[in-house]
């Protein structure tokens, strides 16, 4: 029940009560209804507190979904990834939202994995924790292990694919614990011919 609702139902019964105190006569009907009005009364009241209390609650919660921080995933590159070269990785986290995020920490990883269904595990944390403003960005730069030439046709044709993912926790400026967790990846024809990596149709969210 919205607050609209509850004002509609107030107001009738106000007039019901003005109407049953100065109208014709009152029969015992008349005096029954009377006492259930005065019955509802102090309920009308507690439900136009809880109804008040809803809103102002849905009220805070969408200033903090305004003002909140929001880390992700700006930019993405990946180089390096002929035959027997280390692959060489760039992440950029940045601050979307419109106050700071606090007590950042994050990892990042790549692998390679077989294609389509990689068993991907998390890493430790790196022992920082570093505040990020609004705009800022933090650029990740690393390199993997260089390809075989097993590791090389199997990234050419698709079968397997190198896979860059990791997770960002952060509090925001509401001391609310926030993450987001995020995956790429680089193999087959099409990725290598723009020379990007993709997003993975899984494993790519935030809270």
């Amino acid at each position: 029940m919205n607050v609209n609702a509850v004002l509609v139902m107030t107001s009738a019964v106000c007039l019901l009560t003005l109407f049953l105190n100065f109208g014709p006569t009152l029969g015992v009907r008349e005096e029954r209804a009377l006492k259930w009005l005065s019955a509802l009364g102090p309920i009308i009241a507690i439900g136009l507190f809880v109804v008040a209390f809803l809103q102002f609650d849905l009220t805070r919660q969408s200033a903090e979904r305004q003002q909140r921080a929001y880390l992700g995933v700006s930019n993405h590159q990946i180089s390096n990834t002929g035959l027997n070269q280390s692959p060489l990785f760039h992440v950029v986290i940045k601050n979307f939202g419109l106050t700071p995020a606090f007590k950042v920490r994050y990892w990042v990883t790549g692998v390679l994995k077989p294609y389509p269904s990689p068993s991907l595990d998390d890493v430790e944390f790196l022992p920082i924790k570093l505040p990020l403003f609004p705009t800022d960005t933090i650029d990740i730069i690393f390199s993997g292990t260089p390809l075989t030439p097993q590791q090389f046709a199997a990234v050419q044709d698709g079968t397997s694919r190198i896979y860059v993912y990791g997770r960002v926790q952060y509090f925001d400026a509401f001391n609310i614990e926030r993450n987001t967790r995020f995956r790429l990846q680089f193999g087959g024809k099409a990725l290598i011919d723009i020379g990007r990596m993709a997003w993975t149709d899984s494993g790519n969210d935030a809270d």
